[in-house]
């Protein structure tokens, strides 16, 4: 197993930003998770990427992750929202680019 600082720059290099718009198939076969923009979107994609489930659980009872709600997904295709995304297998993970 690699090295979390590896692992990390890895991540930290394959953030892409999209629209909704082009995320959307994705939330259609339901692979979307939501990060909040508290969290650093490289350490959430670590905690996935090496199956720490007590953070994830821990930042899904505290509501910094979970998968996308009618009205987030409807609001965001009412405004053309972008998002940070990182994709880890077969999850797309993604947070709102706040400007």
């Amino acid at each position: 197993m690699q090295d979390p600082k590896s692992i990390k720059q890895k991540l930290k290099e394959e953030i892409n930003e999209a629209s909704w718009n082009m995320i959307l198939d994705h939330q259609k076969n339901e692979a979307v998770i939501w990060a909040s923009p508290e969290l650093d979107l490289v350490e959430v994609g670590y905690c996935i990427a090496v199956d720490d489930t007590d953070t994830i659980k821990s930042w899904m009872s505290k509501d910094l992750v979970h998968k996308p709600n009618t009205e987030q997904i409807d609001l965001w295709q009412k405004t053309e929202k972008r998002f940070q995304f990182l994709i880890l297998q077969p999850f797309v993970v993604i947070q709102e680019v706040l400007h």
